[in-house]
C-alpha cells in the first residue's frame, strides 16, 4: 500500500449542462510557454443563431478596454467607446467613427489652471516608491488584507503566483507544479491533483503546568522513605 495519494491542488466545474468522455480532455504546450488544458463537450443545444458581419473597425492603436452606452445624453442609441493603451479615448457611432480624444486620468504639478497642466514641461515627474520585477508577463493584480496579518499585494503571472509587501517586499513565490494529474468527470468537474501524503492530525495536548511547592515534596520523600526502610527491617526480621 502506498503512502501518497492525489491530493487537490485546485479544482472548477467547466461547461454548463454539457457531457464529458475519455476523449474530451488534452493537456498539451500549445503556445510554446507553458502546457495548457483544453476540453470539449457534448450538450444539447435548443434554437441556434448564426452570426453574421455587420461592420468592423480597424483601430490605430493598441485598444485595452471598451464599452458602450448613450454617451453625451443620447437617448435611444448606444454608442462604442474604445480605449487604447495610451490613454486615448476612442468613440464610433456603430458603423461610423466619431472622434478620439487622449485623457490625461492623473498628473503630479503645481499648476494652477488646466492649460498648464497639460504642458509638458511644466508638470512634474511621477516617481515610484518602489518596483519589483517579476520577470514575467503580470496577468492579474490584487490586495488583500486580514484581520490577523498586514495587507499583501498579489501579482498572478504567466507561471507564478507572487506575494509581495506593501513596501515592495517578496513574501513568497508559487510556481506551478510539473508532472501535475489532471482528470476531468462526465459531469464536467476539472481537478488538478498531486502526489502527496496525509499530514499528521496528532496534537499533543498540552502539559498542566503547576507551580511546585518543595516544602510538601520534602514531606513527601520523608514519608516514602519511611515506608521503604519499615518494609527492609520487616523483611530482615522475617529472616531471623
Amino acid at each position: 500500500m502506498s503512502l501518497f495519494k492525489a491530493r487537490d491542488w485546485w479544482s472548477t466545474s467547466v461547461g454548463e449542462e454539457e457531457e464529458f468522455d475519455n476523449g474530451c480532455l488534452c493537456v498539451a504546450n500549445v503556445d510554446n510557454s507553458t502546457d495548457e488544458i483544453a476540453m470539449t463537450g457534448a450538450v444539447e443545444h435548443g434554437i441556434q443563431y448564426q452570426m453574421t458581419l455587420a461592420y468592423e473597425h480597424k483601430l490605430q492603436r493598441t485598444a485595452f478596454n471598451f464599452c458602450f452606452g448613450p454617451f453625451g445624453q443620447v437617448k435611444g442609441k448606444d454608442f462604442i467607446c474604445v480605449q487604447s493603451m495610451d490613454g486615448t479615448v476612442s468613440i464610433f457611432e456603430q458603423e461610423s467613427f466619431a472622434f478620439s480624444r487622449y485623457q490625461v486620468l492623473a498628473q503630479a504639478t503645481d499648476s494652477k489652471s488646466r492649460e498648464e497642466s497639460q504642458s509638458i514641461k511644466s508638470g512634474k515627474r511621477v516617481i515610484p516608491d518602489w518596483c519589483f520585477n517579476i520577470g514575467e508577463q503580470a496577468v492579474d493584480l490584487a490586495v488583500v488584507s486580514f484581520q490577523t496579518a498586514p495587507p499583501s499585494i498579489l501579482v498572478l503571472g504567466e507561471r507564478n503566483l507572487f506575494c509581495l509587501t506593501e513596501t515592495g517586499q517578496l513574501r513568497f513565490m508559487k510556481n506551478e507544479l510539473k508532472g501535475v494529474i489532471v482528470t476531468l468527470s462526465d459531469t464536467g468537474r476539472l481537478e488538478c491533483s498531486y502526489l502527496g501524503t496525509d499530514p499528521s492530525l496528532f496534537i499533543p495536548p498540552p502539559v498542566e503546568s503547576r507551580e511546585l511547592n518543595y516544602g510538601d515534596m520534602d514531606r513527601e520523600m520523608a514519608q516514602l522513605q519511611k515506608v521503604i526502610k519499615d518494609q527492609q527491617a520487616k523483611s530482615d526480621g522475617d529472616r531471623c
